[in-house]
């Protein structure tokens, strides 16, 4: 893993990490809540969408040649990021 990216390219990471590890769950929060969805499932359900970044997107990513760097990046950033991300996750629906 090295973080050698382009200036554009740290947007992309940037976008994604945030969709990934902040929106995704936050979405599903709201979502869950407007459906009634309450306690362990909706805990469940939530700290899933805040895992990060599955290895298998960064495989496809580079198999086909979609910028595999970002892809790479996404996945090693995305991890390292989750291990603070699904506990404060965890804290929120506390």
């Amino acid at each position: 893993f090295r973080l050698l990216l382009a200036r554009d390219q740290f947007t992309a990471v940037g976008v994604g990490l945030g969709y990934k590890l902040l929106l995704a769950p936050l979405l599903i929060l709201g979502v869950g809540l407007l459906g009634g969805v309450h306690g362990l499932p909706l805990t469940i359900a939530v700290l899933q969408a805040a895992m990060a970044p599955m290895v298998s997107g960064a495989i496809l990513a580079d198999q086909y040649h979609l910028d595999p760097p970002v892809a790479g990046s996404l996945l090693g950033i995305g991890v390292l990021a989750g291990f603070a991300t699904v506990p404060l996750w965890n804290l929120v629906l506390g």
